[in-house]
Formats: structure tokens, sequence, C-alpha cells
């Protein structure tokens, strides 16, 4: 969501493991494993071409609306990944400009050169990059002072109990600071509630992520709570 206004403009795909009989399992179980199996490529390529096709719609009605989908290395170091996504952009109708793919951890291991020019390459086609769980590694800073990204997403481990911890609020404040001069926008991931919320909102980031918004949803959970969204903000604005 917009911090300053509160407005939800995107979302973030996640994947779950429907496994027999334990239910749905969360990605934290599994995914780092896949990462290290080739069948990673497909998941991944099928993780973003069913975001696209399920939000399309919500384009027509939301036209700010973008979804952020995680890109893997197995992606990246796949030389057919770039023809992939403009093939799954055409397919799905899905416009550039509304795709922000996120770095995973594992692509932080990548050459810088490689990397970049993975990078390049799709912002050339409108789409943007985040650098997802910024701050938990020294891979993180070296990428985004040698990449041209988008986006810094300050990890939750930085937002947990920040309200009483200086040295927290210090960190945050100084990659905001830099984020700003450096012309990339910023996401706090991890805001839980209400007063953490009105908390952050000094802290002139661009967007907030967390539960206080919403849990994972479905598809049509995400409609809902969008149409919601918007019907709220033209009362607001009315008045």
């Amino acid at each position: 969501m917009k911090a300053e206004t509160g407005a939800i403009v995107g979302a973030e795909a996640l994947v779950r493991w429907n496994c027999e009989p334990y239910g749905m399992v969360p990605p934290g179980m599994f995914i780092e494993w896949l990462e290290t199996d080739p069948s990673m490529y497909d998941l991944g390529n099928f993780v973003l071409r069913t975001a696209l096709s399920e939000t399309r719609e919500i384009l027509t009605y939301k036209p700010d609306f973008c979804i952020n989908v995680n890109i893997s290395a197995r992606q990246l170091e796949r030389p057919e990944f770039q023809q992939e996504v403009l093939k799954i952009l055409a397919e799905t109708d899905y416009p550039g400009e509304h795709l922000c793919m996120e770095l995973t951890e594992r692509c932080r291991d990548f050459p810088l050169d490689v990397l970049k020019r993975e990078v390049c390459f799709f912002q050339k086609k409108g789409i943007r990059f985040a650098m997802d769980d910024y701050g938990t590694g020294s891979a993180s800073s070296n990428i985004v002072m040698n990449v041209p990204m988008n986006e810094i997403k300050i990890d939750m481990s930085f937002i947990r109990g920040i309200m009483d911890n200086p040295t927290k609020q210090a960190m945050v404040r100084a990659i905001l600071y830099f984020a700003s001069k450096a012309n990339m926008t910023t996401c706090l991931e991890g805001v839980e509630n209400e007063k953490l919320q009105n908390y952050l909102r000094d802290y002139n980031a661009t967007w907030f992520q967390g539960y206080h918004y919403s849990k994972p949803v479905p598809r049509q959970e995400l409609e809902d709570l969008l149409r919601t969204d918007k019907a709220e903000h033209k009362k607001l604005e009315k008045t």
C-alpha cells in the first residue's frame, strides 16, 4: 500500500504447496530446497504466468496496480528466460510496466555483470526490479550499488521492534535516505498493526507491506479487497 495515503496499489505473488494430508505448506518449507533443483525454472515461470493471467483483469478497474513476482537464480541463469518472460507477457496481455521482479537470496550469488545484463534487458521492456529482504546480507548493498535497481524492500527484521530500538531506527532512516538519493522507491516489510503503520509514516517510505493490510489470500479475495479499498478511497475523496 502507499505509505502516505493507505491506498492498496499492488500485491506480491506467493506460492503454496497443497500436500495431502498436511494441507497448504508455506514456501519457507520447500522453496529453499527447490531452488537447488532444475524444476525451479519451470515452477518460477508457472508462478509468473499464473500471477499475470490472474491479475490482468484488475488493471481494468485499478489501472495503477502492480504485481510483484519473485525471480529465482534458476530462471536468470537460463539464456531462454528473457524470451520466455516476453512470451508470457504477450500471452497474458500484461503490460511490463505493471510487473516488478524481486530478486531472491540466491540471485545475490550471481556475477554482477551477468545480473546487470539481465536486469537492464528487462528494464528496457518496462519491467521494474526490487531488491528483496534488503539489509540481511552484504551482497544486497553490493548489488544496489552496481546494478540499476528500482526499489529496495527493507527486511521485516529491521521493522520488528523498531519503535523501541534506536539502532534499528537509525539503520532504517539511513537506508531510506540512501534510496531517495539513488532515485529508488522503498518498501517497509512487516507492518503488522495500525500503531506501527502510523509510527513508520514519519520515515517517508514509498510503500508498506504486512499483515496489517492482508494475510496471503487467493485471487478472488484479493479482488474483493481491492474493490473495497477503491470504494472507501472514493468516499474519502468526496468528503
